[in-house]
């Protein structure tokens, strides 16, 4: 909740509602000292439009698909990760030297 009040928008935000120029001086001043003499912004890029289509019809649309396989594929792999490490932590554990009994219930109790 503190996060909340403390971070600003980002730069890109603020030139998408109009803020004061100032504002997003002050903003880009923290990433490039360059940044605090334009007298205006402007975003020029283009965002893809999506006329009514389904939630998984925009995920898996061409402007997604990349993004999305990539997403999908990494949190498989922590996924992966995870389920190796709850089933080789008894035997790690027992060869650290803790007894096969306390082995078993740090990796019980690693879930938690």
């Amino acid at each position: 909740m503190l996060l909340f009040f403390a971070l600003q928008e980002s730069a890109r935000f603020m030139v998408a509602r109009n803020k004061p120029v100032a504002r997003i001086r002050k903003v880009l001043a923290r990433v490039a000292t360059s940044a605090t003499t334009p007298s205006s912004f402007f975003i020029a890029e283009h965002t893809p439009v999506v006329a009514r289509q389904s939630g998984i019809g925009v995920v898996l649309s061409r402007s997604f698909v990349v993004g999305s396989i990539m997403l999908w594929l990494a949190y498989f792999m922590g996924l992966v990760i995870f389920y190796a490490s709850i089933n080789w932590m008894p035997i790690l554990l027992k060869e650290a030297g803790l007894t096969p009994q306390r082995a078993t219930l740090v990796s019980a109790l690693f879930n938690g």
